[in-house]
Parts: structure tokens; sequence; C-alpha cells
């Protein structure tokens, strides 16, 4: 994050989940995982060391890769609910909040997909004030 400050960079965006703990994928080693019993604090340390360390914000994208580490909606929603509780109060040091990275490859395909991924840009944009995108290709 220091390269990054001392190279004029503003903000660094992270995944909120992603990798198969259970079993073996590209992301092995490098796991984001909502059930670990640390997460919420996890996510805020991060929030914070960036902002409070290095003056960067974060560009949080929730979902990585949403069929395999939150594949039901309910899932879905506690992530959502849980970013939005870590938030509170550090919406500066917060860019945006995403979605889903690629959405169409990671647990929204098509037309379902896609009125999928607004439900949920709808539910957290109604609930905060910080910019929300839906995806990115």
């Amino acid at each position: 994050m220091a390269l990054l400050q001392q190279n004029g960079f503003h903000y660094v965006r992270a995944l909120g989940v992603v990798g198969d703990a259970n079993g073996p994928d590209y992301w092995d080693g490098r796991e984001i995982d909502a059930r670990w019993a640390d997460y919420d604090a996890v996510i805020a340390g991060v929030t914070d060391l960036a902002y409070d360390q290095y003056g960067l914000r974060v560009e949080w994208t929730l979902i990585g890769d949403g069929q395999v580490t939150v594949p039901t909606s309910a899932e879905r929603y506690a992530l959502v609910d849980r970013f939005l509780a870590m938030s509170r109060g550090r919406e500066h040091k917060v860019i945006l909040l995403e979605i889903a990275n690629e959405a169409w490859q990671n647990g929204f395909p098509g037309a379902q997909g896609i009125a999928d991924l607004r439900e949920f840009g709808k539910y957290l944009a109604d609930r905060t004030s910080m910019l929300v995108a839906l995806s990115a290709p």
C-alpha cells in the first residue's frame, strides 16, 4: 500500500469473498472466506489500514466467485449486510461497493443472474449513501 500511495494511487480494489476453501482452485492459499470467525474484523481492518495509514480508499467487490463462496440468495444478502455494517462510520474510507466481479461468470449467469444482480444492487443502494456498482467486466 505504501508503494501505491507513493505513486499517486487513491484507492485499492479488494474482493470480499473468493476461492474454494474446501477444494483446489486458482485461489488456493489466497481464499477469502466469509465463514472465518474474524471475517468482520478482517474487512474492517483492511479498510482502516488502507485509509488510516496510507490514505487509500477501498473499492470493495463483495463477490469474487459467488457460485462457490455464497451460492444462495440468503448467503448473498448476509454478505451484503455484513459490508453495510462494516462500512457504517467508514463511508469516507470506501470509494464504492461493487456486488460482483465479472458477474456473468461468478454466480450471476444469464437473464436471471442479471435480475438477481440488480436486486442485490438495489438492496445495497437503498441502505447506503455510498456509490454502488453492479459488476465490472
